[in-house]
């Protein structure tokens, strides 16, 4: 059987190294040896000397939340608590007619307002399943056809165009100032527990 003992965050200072900070997982094994890992999962024998102490691997995780709450950067991640992305709901309302390209979709709106057909998002683009026809001046086509957009339950008919309304649930990036800022404030707090 094998086991981490503890992580440990260590800082490199090394000024050509894009994270700066590094984890070393300290191992024991069940003939009593010892080992140290990196995140690549490289692992180098050790003493149990070499081992940090409970001491030790707080003081260096103190450092590193003191690294967060001054710079508002978390190389490693270990502020999950703090979301990167937020949740969005967008409401859409898209027109197809058949043509000799196929069920082209020749118009989308989203709440009400029009988006040129060149600007719409991948995320719109995958949820109609349609494609970029070459060649057509960048042509969206639903690329089932007629009849089975026509079968759809969203699908209300309209004068020979087919309109689909929907809602699409996405992740975007939040603020990178927002996110520096509630790092920061996790770090204190962080800190503050630990003192």
């Amino acid at each position: 059987m094998e086991d981490i003992i503890c992580t440990v965050p260590w800082c490199c200072g090394e000024s050509d190294c894009p994270v700066g900070w590094h984890l070393e997982h300290y191992w024991i094994y069940d003939d009593g040896t010892y080992s140290v890992c990196d995140n690549d999962g490289n692992h180098d024998e050790c003493d149990e000397s070499d081992v940090p102490t409970f001491e030790q691997a707080s003081a260096a995780w103190r450092d590193y939340s003191r690294h967060v709450a001054e710079t508002g950067c978390d190389p490693l991640g270990e502020f999950s608590g703090v979301p990167r992305t937020t949740k969005r709901k967008e409401r859409y309302t898209a027109a197809f007619r058949p043509s000799i390209l196929g069920v082209q979709l020749v118009s989308i709106k989203r709440g009400g307002k029009a988006i040129p057909l060149s600007e719409i998002p991948q995320r719109v683009i995958d949820y109609l399943e349609c494609e970029r026809r070459p060649g057509a001046a960048g042509s969206l086509v639903f690329s089932d056809g007629w009849n089975a957009l026509l079968a759809l339950d969203c699908v209300k008919l309209y004068r020979g165009t087919a309109r689909v309304t929907f809602t699409i649930e996405h992740e975007e990036p939040r603020s990178e100032k927002v996110i520096e800022a509630e790092l920061r404030r996790a770090a204190r707090r962080h800190l503050r527990k630990r003192d």
